[in-house]
């Protein structure tokens, strides 16, 4: 939760990180999921591997339509150091 929130930062609600996180458990690999243990989700612009940046892309084209748009943007200001 921590580095989804990180990522994301206040534009969505505890509901909304709860449903984000539901559906990502969901639907990532565990030996996937461990590689995210090494984000630090303080950092700007955050830095991720060419598997992590991977992951999350495709988890992003899986969440529902109504935190999927703000979602990919939350996550481009992240990388761009917003």
């Amino acid at each position: 939760m921590d580095v989804l929130r990180g990522l994301t930062g206040d534009q969505f609600t505890d509901a909304e990180h709860n449903a984000m996180l539901d559906q990502i458990i969901r639907n990532v690999p565990l030996d996937d999921a461990m590689g995210f243990g090494s984000i630090n989700p303080n950092r700007r612009p955050v830095e991720l591997d060419p598997r992590q940046y991977e992951t999350i892309t495709k988890q992003l084209d899986l969440l529902s339509p109504d935190l999927q748009l703000r979602a990919k943007d939350a996550f481009q200001k992240a990388r761009e150091g917003g």
